[in-house]
Formats: structure tokens, sequence, C-alpha cells
């Protein structure tokens, strides 16, 4: 046999061994699944030119808490944490209420969820059928809630809009989301457009068949980042620098107004339009408790967002004492190791704006 066909045989035998051993490894791993859980490394979002990302439709994956225990999240065609379809059209006597934020509210059993639990007391109190959809998407902040409101929620006829702001809220809008703006002819946000056009796309349909895809992506992203001095970003204290005590950027007051402007803009919106809009904020864990430097986070945006709306004379829940009376109590609220809430945090912190809701939005009488 010459050398160029030798060579070929064996590169053959190279490919062909490769390949044989990651259909080995991609059974084995579809397997072990149960304990590795990787069907949730599916890539989650996709997206948008309007409102820059959001979660992919008739998603039906098994997360794992940070306790190891699973939860089942389901979005619908629009993306949704929750199973049931959303149209333009709602039945007739039906009240629609949509619930916006963060992941906090996007949450993890939809039961428990600020959605879920303003939807059940509503229908306790009785009156008209009323229906809760949880509009929450990870990473989002008032900015794309007020596109996102504009461009698509106002055609789905909401009777009220529930917004829950937090920290995160401030960099979210000021740094990550106002560069991508694009402005109407009023000068106002249009749309946050954003394209992801590069390896992101390529991969998603890669990891969304393959097992093996999805460990190498879960170990790339547990890969500690490094700066160009070789240490961690320091992307938490800039994301909270706003709300830590001596600690607050020289940007501060143009990053409160900006994302301030934002939540007045959805405010408007929803008068003109007359649809009831209930604004509510949630302590972070280092606000209940100092950080590990010893320093306990202010509350001066809450505060900012209080006085927004009595200016607008706009319903205004604070779930700051609800939160503190159940630490106080000693009850775990947050993961030791994420700034998120535990299940049962989520639940306290979704009674607590289900009993402020049900007081505003109750059927009269």
């Amino acid at each position: 046999m010459s050398g160029p066909h030798r060579w070929r045989r064996r590169i053959a035998l190279v490919a062909l061994s490769g390949l044989v051993s990651i259909i080995l490894v991609e059974g084995a791993l579809r397997a072990l699944d149960p304990w590795l859980g990787l069907s949730a490394e599916v890539q989650g979002f996709e997206a948008h030119a309007t409102w820059h990302h959001q979660r992919r439709p008739h998603l039906d994956v098994t997360f794992a808490l940070r306790d190891g225990s699973p939860y089942r999240f389901r979005t619908n065609g629009l993306g949704l944490h929750d199973p049931r379809p959303l149209t333009p059209e709602k039945a007739t006597g039906t009240r629609r209420i949509l619930v916006l934020g963060d992941s906090f509210t996007e949450g993890y059993h939809r039961e428990n969820s600020v959605a879920g639990r303003v939807e059940a007391r509503l229908r306790e109190a009785g009156g008209e059928p009323t229906e809760v959809y949880n509009a929450g998407q990870s990473s989002y902040s008032p900015l794309l809630h007020y596109v996102r409101l504009r461009h698509q929620w106002l055609r789905y006829a909401p009777d009220a809009i529930v917004m829950n702001v937090d920290l995160t809220d401030v960099y979210d809008d000021y740094w990550r989301y106002r560069p991508r703006a694009v402005a109407a002819a009023d000068e106002t946000p249009d749309r946050v457009p954003e394209t992801w056009v590069t390896l992101k796309g390529i991969l998603t349909p890669i990891l969304d068949v393959s097992y093996v895809g999805r460990l190498v992506a879960r170990t790339w992203k547990k890969t500690p980042r490094t700066g160009g001095d070789g240490a961690p970003p320091p992307l938490a204290e800039h994301v909270f620098g706003y709300h830590i005590p001596g600690a607050a950027p020289a940007d501060a007051d143009a990053a409160f107004g900006y994302c301030l402007e934002n939540i007045a803009r959805s405010i408007e919106t929803c008068r003109r339009q007359g649809i009831t809009i209930i604004v509510t904020t949630y302590p972070h864990r280092q606000q209940l408790e100092p950080d590990a430097k010893g320093r306990l986070w202010h509350r001066e945006f809450s505060s900012r967002i209080e006085r927004l709306c009595a200016q607008h004379g706009t319903p205004f829940f604070s779930a700051y004492d609800a939160l503190r009376a159940a630490h106080g109590r000693g009850e775990s609220l947050y993961w030791a190791d994420d700034m998120h809430m535990t299940p049962h945090g989520q639940r306290v912190w979704a009674d607590a704006v289900a009993t402020y809701c049900v007081g505003v939005l109750r059927p009269p009488g």
C-alpha cells in the first residue's frame, strides 16, 4: 500500500474511532442525565431585534436548584414562564394581569412566583375571572420592560401591570442596554436590538441535541474568568456599587435617573391606555444583613422609586418589611452562594406582593 493511501486509511480510522467514542459518551451521558441534569443545559434564550433577548418559546426542561432539587421550567409561545398560551384575545369578562421583572420574578415553581400567588389570591377574593401571566425574564430591567410593553404587551390588552424592580436594574439599564438603545422620533427609547449572530448562533442547535456539547458548555461556564491582571473582574462590585455606602461610582446620579425615567415611561404608557400599574421593590440579602466586608447596603434606590410613584399617583410597594421580619425569625430567604432567593424566600416575597396587589386590584365591594 502506497504512502498516501496508508495515511488516508489512518486518518479515516482515527475519525471513525473518534465518532464511535463520541456516540458512546453521548449515550452514557443521556443514561446518567437523571444525576447530571444536562437536559437543563439547553440554551434557554434567543436574541431579539427589539427587546434584546427573551426566553425561547416552548421550552420544557428540568433545572436544578442550588440545593440540587429539580424544578420543571416550561415556556409558552411567547417565551413566558407559563405553559398557558397568551393570545391578544381574552375571554369576555376575564381580567388579565402581567407581572414584569427579571429572574427573581421569573422564579422557580410557577405556583410560588409572584404571578402565581397574585392569581391565587385574587381568585380567592372572588369576582370576575382573573388570569395572571408571569412575564418575568432573566436579566430584564425597566428599559426592556418599557420597550416590550410599548411594542408587544399593549396588544394583549392587560388590565393591570405589576412591575418588580430590584437593585441590579440600575446597572442593567444604564450600562447593559442604554448603549444599545435606538431612539424613536420623539427621542425616547424605541428598540434595544441584539443579534448574537456569531458563535452562539452556531452552537445553539448543537447544544439542543448533544449532551456532550452541554457537558462542555457547563464546564466552560464554570471556568473562572479573569481580568488582564489575573484577578476576577469586579462585576458584582460594579453592579451593586450603586447601593453600597461609600462605593457609589461617579455616574450614580445619571444611572439612577436613567432607570427612573424608564419606570416613568411605563407608568405614563399604562396611564394613557387606562391600565393599572403597580411598581414594587424587594431587598437583596445585603440590605438585611452586612455583606462580607461588613457593609449594610442602603435603600436609596427604593426610596427614589417610591418618590417617583408618589409624583405619578402610582401604587408602590416595598417587600422590605416582610422579608426583614422573616429574616429576623431566622428563615432561610437567600442562597448562601447566589444572590437569588430560595424557594421559601420567593414564597415569602410573593405572598407579600400578592397581599398588597389584592388590596389594590380586588373586586369592588
